[in-house]
């Protein structure tokens, strides 16, 4: 045998052997892992397909369809196809995405300024934030109409410069989490979370 080899080798199991023998901690992390519900799996390539196009945009605009996913409780897939301004516009399908509907705008309703990253909650809710003051938004028929819902205190983030970016989640424990953006003094850009524990009161 190469000397070489035979080092290589003595070097793996002086190494390898703390972890099977005493090392029972390190031993254990290896079962978790090994016993993981996780597992790999080979993602295969579809045809691509258009199922919303805007109308032709300007170079300002460039940036007006940016779609956002969401999967209702009954297994609907609804789409905020063109976010923010006061006409959001949405599609959605109701057998896994095969056939959309027509695109539809979102009414909103009084102290709701735009809708733009949609999350659920867990009564089946559509959510939002509308910006300017940070308020949460909420509509119960997959987007077509939305009512106010508590303003979000962000804490440090002061000022008219505060948004949101991500998508607004409820927690299994009924913890709301926002996203949230803005400057903590001028020239410094931050972001961060804004969490409710009590529906947002505060």
């Amino acid at each position: 045998m190469r000397p070489h080899l035979l080092l290589m080798i003595f070097t793996v199991v002086f190494l390898v052997s703390p972890v099977l023998g005493e090392g029972d901690a390190d031993y254990e992390i290896f079962l978790r892992y090994a016993d993981s519900p996780v597992v790999e799996s080979d993602w295969k390539l579809t045809r691509a397909r258009v199922v919303y196009k805007g109308s032709p945009a300007t170079h300002e605009e460039r940036y007006r369809v940016i779609p956002c996913v969401a999967r209702m409780p009954d297994g609907t897939i609804v789409v905020a196809v063109e976010p923010g301004g006061h006409k959001p516009i949405f599609i959605r399908s109701s057998d896994g995405a095969r056939t959309w509907s027509r695109p539809y705008h979102g009414v909103l309703g009084e102290e709701v300024r735009t809708i733009s990253t949609i999350g659920v909650r867990r009564d089946g809710r559509l959510m939002a934030v509308s910006e300017k003051p940070l308020r949460l938004a909420y509509s119960e028929d997959q987007g077509r109409t939305w009512t106010s819902g508590k303003l979000i205190d962000t804490g440090p983030l002061k000022g008219s410069w505060v948004w949101t970016g991500g998508r607004p989640m409820e927690l299994e424990d009924g913890t709301l989490v926002i996203p949230v953006a803005g400057y903590l003094q001028p020239g410094w850009l931050s972001a961060g979370v804004a969490r409710s524990t009590d529906d947002g009161d505060n």
